[in-house]
């Protein structure tokens, strides 16, 4: 998902449409299963991750990548790491 954001981001961006992605971790509500509830595992409230999306909104950029991993923490946009490109090799 968030490949496939990134990739269309800039097209979608070009008429109009801001596409960002966001990373919850747990989030507290009926969906995970008893098992997932042990000791020390820390799901967030639903509000946090409703500030998170609000918090993109607000400062984010077409493309990027928030997390939004538990509500001890803040969120925060991931950075990935530039790839170095090779200068084009010239065709005789």
């Amino acid at each position: 998902m968030i490949g496939f954001a990134r990739s269309i981001a800039p097209t979608l961006d070009g008429i109009g449409i801001r596409l960002q992605v966001i990373c919850p971790g747990g989030v507290d509500t009926a969906l995970p299963p008893p098992d997932l509830r042990i000791a020390g595992r820390v799901f967030a409230p639903p509000s946090y991750i409703a500030d998170g999306v609000l918090h993109a909104l607000e400062v984010g950029a077409a493309g990027d990548v928030w997390m939004a991993t538990d509500a001890g923490l803040p969120y925060w946009k991931y950075e990935f790491t530039p790839i170095p490109r090779a200068a084009p090799v010239p065709v005789d």
